[in-house]
């Protein structure tokens, strides 16, 4: 790297800290704030961490194999996380980074490939084809929901969308679609489980999660309804099939 690294402690950490702890009003416009980062330190110390903010370096560290999507879950920042945390904290962390690990964009090389060719086989243009019917009704019936608002919240669809057509793909009832969005949410929420409680959160919805996909793999196949969406023999309740 090539850049100069600004000394850790500057003006910049107060409006760092409250862009990046999501303060709503610092979220409004974050972008002078990129931009006088790039411009003042773009490479700065911050918190138990390094920001990177000029493209070039960013293409270094993506091509670097010590900067690997994996290495979050280890080394010096990973440890010190770690040893801040009790016991169960330990464990919750071990367990969800060793989940998260698993990620498609937390993986490289050979282990990337594999998964990018997993998914492959079930995101064809000819399955996304078949099922371009259930993306429209699903789309129409959020629009068709609007009507009368004089504002629109536009969240519900953004998550929904994608969770109910990816759902049904997987054989996911209608009616568990908000408990996996629920998981989903806390896991996501754990940002690298620097703080206990959003960890502990996070490896309880692992452990939910995991034991909702386990029942469902050890349940009898579902038969596929009208339009391609598989119908339920057997629906998971608190978790476990019946």
């Amino acid at each position: 790297m090539t850049e100069p690294a600004a000394a850790p402690g500057t003006g910049l950490d107060r409006d760092l800290a409250r862009l990046l702890g999501s303060d709503p009003d610092a979220m409004v416009d974050p972008y002078p704030l990129w931009a006088r980062l790039r411009r003042e330190a773009p490479v700065h110390a911050f918190s138990n961490a390094y920001l990177f903010s000029r493209n070039l370096s960013i293409r270094e560290l993506i091509n670097d194999p010590r900067a690997a999507h994996g290495a979050y879950a280890h080394g010096k920042r990973a440890a010190a996380i770690r040893a801040g945390h009790s016991p169960a904290g330990q464990k919750a962390f071990d367990e969800v980074a060793a989940f998260e690990a698993l990620y498609l964009s937390r993986t490289d090389g050979e282990a990337h490939v594999r998964l990018r060719r997993i998914a492959q086989r079930t995101f064809t243009a000819r399955r996304i084809g078949q099922i371009e019917a259930l993306i429209q009704a699903a789309t129409d019936a959020y629009v068709d929901g609007l009507a009368g608002q004089a504002t629109a919240d536009i969240m519900p669809f953004a998550y929904g969308l994608p969770l109910k057509i990816i759902g049904g793909m997987l054989g996911v009832p209608d009616e568990d679609l908000e408990r996996v969005h629920a998981w989903s949410s806390k896991l996501g929420r754990n940002r690298g489980g620097a703080e206990e409680p959003a960890l502990l959160e996070a490896h309880a919805a692992l452990l939910e999660f995991r034991a909702y996909v386990e029942a469902m793999i050890g349940a009898p196949p579902r038969r596929p309804a009208p339009g391609g969406r598989p119908q339920p023999d057997h629906r998971p309740a608190g978790g476990q099939r019946r």
